[in-house]
């Protein structure tokens, strides 16, 4: 995948550097594809509830909730508040 093909998010205080165009709960699971092929437990239409984060961008007055499952990346988001799978897998990345 080219640098093109990317945007730079933050998660959690750390910077990554997501596939443009793809929804959040992808986006994690292109982070950590190394360690986890495929994320378990969320149902990837917007009923679970598993993929829940909060998120800032630009534009935006304060941080709101948000399903990873249905929000597309933007460069510049800034995602927070994960819920305890995904931080996790996040933070077994970052150490």
């Amino acid at each position: 995948m080219s640098a093109s093909d990317l945007v730079r998010i933050e998660i959690e205080g750390s910077p990554f550097d997501v596939p443009k165009g793809e929804v959040l709960l992808a986006c994690v699971q292109y982070i950590v594809r190394d360690e986890v092929p495929v994320l378990g437990r969320f149902c990837w239409s917007d009923e679970c509830g598993n993929c829940e984060m909060r998120i800032a961008k630009e534009g935006m007055l304060l941080p709101t909730r948000a399903r990873g499952c249905q929000t597309i990346v933007e460069e510049g988001m800034r995602v927070s508040e994960l819920t305890p799978d995904l931080r996790y897998w996040i933070h077994h990345k970052l150490s």
